[in-house]
């Protein structure tokens, strides 16, 4: 690893399967030539700080170095038909020296809970430091930054698209920002908003953590609603983002054993569960050659980007585009860790992780809504206990529409008991009562499927209890599904509406399959009856034969296939 500064890479100025172009790594001259390399029609520009300010006070904008030319920038995209989407970093980008911070305000350096310095590996083995969020001269160098870009675009009548993107990495299922701290910086700030509190209550361990969270996320909007509306013109909103092997961690690791191999399958596996926008930007070039760097891709340019800003470039016909497939939505509070959450204790999400590997996504219960986006396919699993009246009055128009629902009555109050049961009996609602390893009652309204439980009352602890009490609840929904077995390489779904040509099918459904081990993988499954093998793609060292129902794959090391299935009824 190496503490210098990083030299200028053109293969780096494309991260392949991102679409993300960075403009300071590259001479103008080639600007053209390296976006013309991007497929499809949308590119990803972050926007560097430090490259246009190294004071935080004076600006370049094209004047001194034409690589820092924006409007140059959209020129080229223009001229070449790109659509373009500005990402600009809110705290520490950790694909940036220094954070991304102008060098005369990377002064006070961010600190891990033991006080080690917050850095991360960057995709050349170099370490980037961050630098505190907190510092206040940080901060009104970030406002005379958003100024000076606002004037700039007003000044060129320019009409950018932006999101802001809140960097950070995963920590298991938990997503922690890069703007989390604890230097000086940090503290002395705290210490401020604390005095300025006017309370002189000593705080205990518990309250004082609960406070330092609160105060940091209030410090982390303060810096949102100023980029809203200072480019108020321009916003398009803000987004959390995850970065593969962007655990701090790995610094450390790899610092003692420089032949370390990261592992970055269980972090593509979180931002598939959680549905956080997971990049690759500080994942090895050599890592990006292998099928993992294959199923990164198909992650990022299917699962994670796709249906936010553009349609897949795996998409080649009308129908399109591919969507993940979901067949489990489970709905939690984020800020309590969702390792934590009872959807982690009870089995829910192991029986999920083994049957429907990849099909299931944790989402925010406050930002569940029900309208014509809403996937009445798939099952939605609730606890009472965090619904409060708005929520519950959707929940209950997703049943009235045709919707399958879960929910876990343990912990609720008699309030939220109380409404569930006047529901029931306002509407006349017929419930059956099943008893298999705990209480089930199950309520049916034309194809709304509405099941209550109590997980935690059924005292479940043995984990083969769990799955089989799961897989009772799971199987009762008939859920459309392809399953292939105990299958030991990595494997993702996708599904889309069927083009002009295959209406004939309900649905289609993409099975992707890669081979990351160091021999060759033989697969055979058989083909459920409402399917149909419809044709094979995007295949490397990978052969196929197919029995009438069933389908063999042998994926030589680093092999990876896509295989096109119909569904019909």
């Amino acid at each position: 690893m190496s503490l210098t500064t990083p030299q200028m890479s053109e293969d780096l100025s494309v991260l392949p399967g991102e679409n993300w172009f960075f403009y300071w790594k590259t001479s103008v001259s080639l600007w053209e030539q390296k976006m013309s390399q991007i497929r499809g029609h949308r590119v990803f520009i972050p926007l560097n700080w430090a490259f246009h300010s190294e004071t935080g006070d004076v600006y370049d904008f094209g004047e001194l170095r034409p690589e820092a030319n924006l409007k140059k920038l959209i020129e080229v995209c223009n001229s070449l038909g790109k659509d373009f989407t500005f990402l600009l970093p809110i705290g520490p980008a950790p694909f940036i020296a220094n954070g991304g911070y102008p060098t005369l305000l990377a002064r006070i350096p961010s600190s891990l809970n033991n006080q080690a310095s917050l850095s991360v590996v960057n995709n050349d083995g170099q370490i980037h430091k961050f630098f505190s969020f907190y510092d206040p001269r940080v901060f009104k160098g970030f406002i005379e930054w958003i100024k000076a870009m606002n004037n700039y675009f007003k000044k060129f009548a320019l009409r950018p698209s932006l999101f802001a993107i809140k960097s950070g990495y995963f920590d298991g299922l938990n997503f922690c920002s890069y703007t989390d701290d604890n230097s000086v910086a940090f503290d002395s700030s705290f210490a401020r908003f604390l005095k300025s509190d006017g309370s002189d209550k000593t705080l205990s361990y518990e309250d004082e953590q609960v406070q330092r969270n609160e105060f940091g996320l209030s410090i982390e909007n303060l810096y949102l609603e100023t980029v809203k509306s200072e480019l108020n013109d321009y916003w398009d909103g803000v987004l959390p983002m995850a970065f593969l092997g962007g655990h701090p961690s790995r610094t450390i690791i790899q610092g003692l054993a420089p032949t370390f191999s990261y592992s970055y399958l269980s972090e593509l596996n979180t931002a598939l569960a959680t549905g956080i926008l997971a990049s690759s930007a500080l994942v090895e070039e050599s890592v990006k050659k292998t099928v993992l760097g294959k199923q990164i891709r198909d992650v990022n340019n299917i699962l994670v980007w796709d249906g936010k800003f553009y349609p897949s470039s795996h998409d080649d016909s009308i129908g399109g585009p591919y969507k993940p497939l979901r067949l489990a939505y489970m709905y939690v509070d984020r800020k309590f860790g969702l390792a934590q959450h009872s959807f982690s204790t009870a089995g829910t999400r192991n029986f999920l992780e083994k049957k429907f590997s990849n099909c299931w996504e944790f989402r925010e219960v406050n930002s569940f809504e029900f309208d014509e986006t809403t996937d009445l396919n798939g099952v939605h699993l609730f606890y009472l206990r965090d619904l409060d009246k708005k929520s519950f009055a959707k929940i209950l128009r997703l049943f009235m529409g045709g919707g399958k629902i879960i929910l876990d009555r343990g912990g609720a109050s008699n309030e939220q008991i109380q409404r569930l049961e006047l529901f029931v009996l306002e509407n006349n609602l017929s419930v059956e009562r099943i008893q298999y390893l705990g209480p089930i009652q199950n309520i049916s309204l034309g194809e709304g499927r509405f099941v209550m439980t109590d997980v935690a009352a059924s005292h479940l602890q043995n984990p083969q209890d769990q799955y089989n009490f799961w897989l009772k609840l799971f199987s009762s929904f008939e859920l459309k599904s392809f399953e292939l077995g105990d299958i030991d390489i990595p494997y993702l779904w996708w599904i889309k509406i069927p083009s002009n040509l295959e209406l004939k099918f309900e649905e289609m459904r993409r099975l992707g399959l890669y081979n990351p081990t160091s021999y060759k993988k033989k697969i055979r499954f058989d083909i459920p009856k409402n399917f149909v093998f419809a044709k094979m793609l995007d295949s490397f060292r990978t052969t196929l034969q197919t029995f009438p129902n069933e389908i063999e794959i042998q994926l030589l090391p680093d092999g990876f296939v896509a295989l096109d299935f119909g569904r019909f009824s």
